[in-house]
């Protein structure tokens, strides 16, 4: 990557939206939006397992970075591919709205 400088964005929708303001540096990835902030507040290490969280984005490299980030703090990820595919995943009544799941070993 060469951008070590990371910014922190709220967006509606699928998140490429952001991409068309201009940003051409800009590189997207959603992660964690799908669980409760209690949920994701609490250990990721739950009954012998790590829970899981929901990666996409458009950028492959971003989302190798974010996954690993999320990795190291205790998660496992899963890439559900682009914006457009995860967020047809993840929002009601996609199958990965809200489900709070345990990848065991």
């Amino acid at each position: 990557m060469k951008s070590t400088k990371a910014r922190v964005f709220r967006a509606t929708g699928d998140g490429r939206e952001i991409q068309r303001d201009g940003t051409d540096v800009c590189r997207v990835v959603k992660a964690g939006n799908t669980l409760l902030a209690a949920v994701l507040a609490s250990n990721p290490r739950q009954a012998g397992g790590n829970r899981v969280l929901f990666v996409s984005g458009d950028d492959v490299e971003a989302k190798t970075v974010v996954s690993k980030l999320l990795g190291d703090l205790g998660f496992a990820t899963v890439d559900l591919g682009t914006l457009a595919a995860g967020a047809r995943l993840q929002q009601f009544p996609g199958i990965a709205a809200h489900a709070d799941l345990i990848k065991l070993p």
